[in-house]
């Protein structure tokens, strides 16, 4: 999960963070948090929103959460 810039974003007024969460779940459910995060940062990315981090809390395979950070909306939905 890497963040990537999008020419046809602009600035949000407040940077949003997009948190997947896990807690304590077993395995299964840490796995299922880490493919989630890069579906939804991918389709970020596809609907040009710029992402500033992306933030894996505990095991890269098996977080017990994800943070994705949106610097930017595309115009279209700022």
């Amino acid at each position: 999960m890497s963040p990537a810039k999008t020419a046809h974003a602009a600035p949000i007024a407040s940077p949003q963070v997009l948190q997947i969460s896990a807690g304590t779940g077993p395995i299964e459910v840490r796995r299922f948090v880490a493919q989630l995060a890069d579906l939804l940062a991918s389709r970020c990315e596809e609907t040009g929103a710029v992402l500033s981090d992306v933030v894996v809390h505990g095991d890269e395979e098996a977080p017990a959460s994800v943070e994705i950070h949106i610097a930017a909306a595309p115009a279209s939905l700022s």
